[in-house]
């Protein structure tokens, strides 16, 4: 008798154990299904499961890196739209200036006094348009970014794009030849007067304009005329009375400023038909530099920086001094080299360049006032204009160079990273439903196993009572 009910009790033993293996097949795939991951523990698969553990670290870094590269992307992105924004604004005060040089309209009192007011709007406008805030980053105001400090009659201005580490940075040396403007040269009579009658045409770097003169004309009235011009032409008058000469010279600095004079008609005698400015010449912590005109520029594994000597200096320098830190960003996964996006303010008061800065275009500035100032006043925009493509370039660089970069390389990497995991820890749907499909029957089955046996040990003891003449 005992070994008939030990014989039940291991078969139902058994049919219990397939039903519990079939039920956890039946949970395990279930939660492959909800979840759409393969691999539920390590005993999944112990090695795949490290790897997994590993590609879902990476993930999360990579995860956090395109998370900076979109920040940067809003912050530099924000500064080159606001930077399109400013230049309208510069080119609104153009247009302003140049009706002074509309000779079919001429300006009254009133005109001006009009442009003078949209001028001061569009200054204004610069300056608040400057302070705009991006990710709690003020890309264009300069306040966030590196410092730097110099002897102002030595140095004009320096811009830090990029310093390396976290302590202060020196230049130290010294500006071994000074840059210099082209110049032509013409020597009036005794009494400061053309001597005779000629057609001539002055060529600068930015355009020709053409001049006729006659003899008994003085040198100021003819200065006056080339200078009124010289939004044109970027060259310039002076007289000197003493050697009775007037001298037309470049407004920049450098070898790639020039000027010529050709003469049609007439005679107008030069001490050169053509001249050339001198590019500024340094020693700067041990290394020669030559000059774009007055600006060096420094790019090395420490510094990336553009210096703009004084006009006419040379000698040795105070020392520059570069320290603070500028917005970064780890675009590259690399937390310990973050890429800076450094720009110089775009403040009116630092726009312009040799003639003079925007703010001065204002209301009670040096060249406020169109009139006679408005030649001059042109020149600092057509200045401006040249920082702005200047710092537009370099955030362009930054968006369409560096971020676009970072981004396709971690969207390489993302896919990658996607593809690995799948392959571990992927969910074939199709098979996981199979297997619910197949082990749901097994448990059927063990089940309906239980069932019977249920039903023989009943019959076993009701055979039995019989058999004992208990019923």
């Amino acid at each position: 008798m005992s070994r008939i009910g030990l014989s039940i009790a291991t078969v139902e033993y058994g049919i219990l154990k397939a039903r519990s293996r079939a039920e956890s097949q039946i949970a395990k795939a279930t939660l492959r299904i909800a979840t759409g991951e393969q691999m539920q523990s390590p005993a999944d698969g112990p090695a795949d499961y490290m790897r997994l553990s590993q590609l879902q670290s990476e993930q999360a870094l990579l995860t956090s890196t395109m998370n900076n590269i979109s920040r940067a992307t809003t912050v530099a992105g924000g500064a080159a739209d606001t930077l399109d924004l400013i230049r309208a604004q510069v080119v609104l005060i153009q247009t302003e200036l140049e009706k002074e040089f509309d000779t079919e309209n001429p300006m009254s009192a009133d005109d001006r006094t009009a442009s003078q007011a949209a001028i001061d709007d569009a200054i204004t406008a610069i300056n608040n348009l400057s302070r705009t805030e991006f990710e709690g980053i003020r890309p264009l105001d300069g306040s966030g970014t590196y410092f730097s400090s110099y002897d102002t009659t030595e140095v004009a201005g320096v811009e830090v794009y990029r310093k390396a580490g976290t302590t202060t940075q020196t230049v130290e040396g010294a500006v071994t030849k000074a840059a210099q403007a082209g110049s032509i040269t013409y020597t009036g009579d005794a009494s400061d007067l053309i001597t005779d009658d000629a057609t001539f045409t002055l060529t600068g770097s930015d355009g020709s304009k053409t001049f006729s003169v006659t003899a008994g004309e003085t040198l100021d009235s003819l200065a006056d005329q080339i200078n009124d011009s010289s939004y044109q032409t970027r060259l310039v008058a002076s007289v000197d009375a003493a050697s009775h000469t007037l001298t037309v010279s470049t407004v920049d600095y450098g070898s790639a400023a020039t000027a010529s004079i050709d003469v049609a008609s007439g005679t107008f005698t030069t001490d050169a038909t053509s001249a050339q400015g001198v590019d500024a010449e340094a020693t700067l912590n041990g290394q020669n530099y030559t000059a774009a005109g007055n600006v060096f520029s420094i790019h090395n594994e420490m510094l990336d920086v553009r210096i703009e000597i004084a006009s006419d200096f040379s000698g040795t320098l105070e020392d520059i001094s570069i320290g603070g830190s500028a917005p970064s960003f780890d675009v590259w996964g690399e937390p310990s080299l973050p890429v800076a996006l450094s720009l110089p303010g775009v403040q009116a008061v630092r726009l312009g360049g040799v003639s003079g800065n925007l703010q001065e275009l204002a209301s009670g500035g040096s060249l406020s006032g169109l009139d006679s100032n408005a030649a001059a006043a042109l020149r600092v925009v057509e200045e401006s204009l040249s920082d702005l493509d200047r710092i537009e370039g370099i955030t362009s660089g930054y968006v369409d160079g560096t971020l676009a970069a970072a981004s396709s390389v971690a969207a390489a990497r993302s896919d990658n990273i996607d593809d690995s995991i799948e392959a571990i820890n992927g969910v074939n749907y199709e098979q996981q439903q199979a297997v619910i499909d197949l082990y749901s029957d097994l448990a059927d089955n063990a089940t309906a196993g239980l069932i019977i046996m249920s039903q023989q040990r009943s019959a076993i003891v009701t055979l039995i009572q019989q058999m004992a003449g208990l019923t």
